[in-house]
């Protein structure tokens, strides 16, 4: 396991950043980079999102309407609220009493399939697994079930589906709990239970302890296997039944053996390469955010962070909601951060290169901690990530603050954007000429008279050049050479005493 010193993540959340970062609010989106929107309707709380490829963004979580109900936005490019989605740009579902839900699915044709729970009863009892089925306008549609509205229930016992994925048939699965078992439940396109599958479309499972629940599944390539993860991981066959001879130990994944104690999986995604990524938290407390990757056999994949898993221990405890696959193999994950003197959790948003390292040119060594600018109580657990084809980077929250609810939506920076600038200016400095051909100047005055160590770090996190000098009392600056370079985006890290700075810069 590679475990990241918490006190090297803090020293490095510290540090100055360019407001041309990577990891940095992208302030096209709501002109902030953020918005916190209760809607046309009274949106409360954001567990999923999804993002079309026209580039708007469909945000899923609870609304207050006729009691607690389904609650769901769509967001323009732009970050406003999108007329042509419901009424103004958000609906409310109302089902029966209560309904919660967690995870959603977007179908080819634009229509969006949430997952969750309903209840007759304004406290949730006699809780039933939902799904739901919207078309693209945000209406309940139809062909699904009859009403939109496909629910399943077990006497007796409460069940409560938290994913949803889609397969490339159209037949659409669910994950979550029954009683005390992981359930996992499946539908033909129509919203007919699927009689190929299990008992009516459902099976049930005890996974590696007393209670079991599936929180994410992630569908294997040609609809070839059914990867569940939450208490422990799983992979079904096409039929529902257990891989108990192709995959870890009777069908479960083999964890790697240094994760300490108990271990909840809360997203699970699989690469093209069919190796499968899952992010959750380790326990006793305080809990530390742990991403596991495995080979398609279920067993650890030692070429990621040394034997299969990597922990990022930040402030007081820290756990993983969600994860994303860039193009290039990067991991990026989005959940909490947890501070015992304000009692408040903060979003968590970290990039991991292929090797199980933090990208070192994404926020502050691979993390970023986001917190909106709200003058009350407020906190907040990123729950949704998706990756936009130009590499931005959305998410939401869910978001509770002491001045009302909303749907928090964020869009960052994948990648830095410091080209065609002349300067690079930080709060305490520049670096001049940007872009660059032979050398760059750096001033940076609350560095005078003190030693430093100036490291040029590649695009592919590299440090290809490394100088130590001390900077002038008078006219705190140094050179470094760059010849020899390749062209392109490096950053420069800056150590003087305990503080760091990385500042981007262009090679020509």
């Amino acid at each position: 396991m590679r475990r990241i010193p918490t006190t090297l993540l803090l020293l490095l959340l510290g540090r100055s950043l360019s407001a041309q970062f990577a990891g940095q609010l992208d302030t096209t989106f709501a002109d902030s980079g953020y918005v916190i929107t209760d809607g046309p309707v009274v949106l409360t709380t954001a567990y999923s999102l999804l993002l079309r490829p026209d580039g708007r963004t469909i945000v899923i979580g609870n609304a207050q309407d006729q009691g607690t109900d389904v609650g769901v936005a769509r967001f323009l490019v732009n970050g406003q609220l999108d007329p042509m989605f419901g009424a103004g740009g958000a609906v409310a579902i109302h089902v029966e009493g209560t309904e919660y839900v967690n995870g959603s699915a977007l179908q080819d044709d634009g229509g969006i399939v949430i997952a969750g729970m309903t209840s007759p009863f304004p406290f949730p009892q006699d809780q039933k697994g939902l799904l739901v089925r919207l078309d693209s306008t945000g209406a309940l549609d139809p062909s699904f079930a009859g009403s939109g509205v496909h629910t399943v229930a077990f006497p007796g016992e409460d069940a409560w589906f938290q994913e949803v994925a889609i397969q490339a048939d159209g037949r659409i699965v669910a994950c979550g709990d029954a009683g005390n078992d992981m359930h996992v439940h499946r539908v033909l396109a129509n919203g007919d239970p699927d009689p190929s599958f299990g008992n009516l479309g459902s099976i049930r499972l005890q996974v590696d302890s007393a209670y079991s629940i599936g929180y994410s599944l992630a569908l294997q390539s040609n609809d070839s296997g059914i990867i569940v993860a939450g208490t422990g991981i799983v992979r079904l066959l096409p039929n529902g039944d257990p891989d108990s001879l192709g995959f870890g130990m009777d069908g479960r994944a083999i964890v790697p053996a240094d994760v300490d104690g108990i271990v909840v999986f809360r997203d699970v995604v699989i690469q093209p390469d069919g190796r499968i990524v899952a992010t959750g938290w380790s326990s006793p407390p305080p809990d530390t955010l742990i991403v596991v990757r495995l080979l398609p056999n279920g067993t650890p994949d030692s070429s990621f962070a040394q034997d299969g898993s990597l922990e990022l221990p930040v402030a007081d405890g820290s756990g993983g909601m969600a994860l994303a696959l860039q193009p290039d193999g990067m991991i990026v994950l989005t959940g909490s951060v947890y501070d015992a003197l304000t009692q408040n959790t903060t979003v968590l948003l970290a990039r991991i290169d292929p090797n199980g390292v933090p990208d070192p040119l994404f926020g502050q060594n691979g993390v970023v901690l986001f917190t909106p600018n709200v003058f009350t109580q407020h906190t907040e657990i990123g729950t949704g990530v998706a990756i936009g084809p130009d590499a931005r980077i959305t998410t939401c929250a869910a978001y509770w603050s002491a001045a009302g609810p909303g749907f928090l939506v964020a869009r960052f920076l994948g990648n830095d954007l410091a080209t065609g600038i002349a300067t690079t200016e930080t709060p305490n400095g520049r670096v001049y000429p940007v872009p660059a051909t032979d050398e760059v100047t750096v001033e940076c005055p609350p560095c005078a008279g003190r030693q430093a160590e100036l490291s040029v770090i590649d695009a592919t996190g590299r440090t290809v050049r490394t100088q130590r000098s001390r900077f002038d009392a008078a006219a705190p600056m140094l050179r470094v050479d760059l010849r020899g370079l390749a062209a392109g985006v490096h950053h420069l890290r800056l150590v003087c005493g305990t503080e760091v700075r990385s500042i981007p810069v262009v090679v020509h």
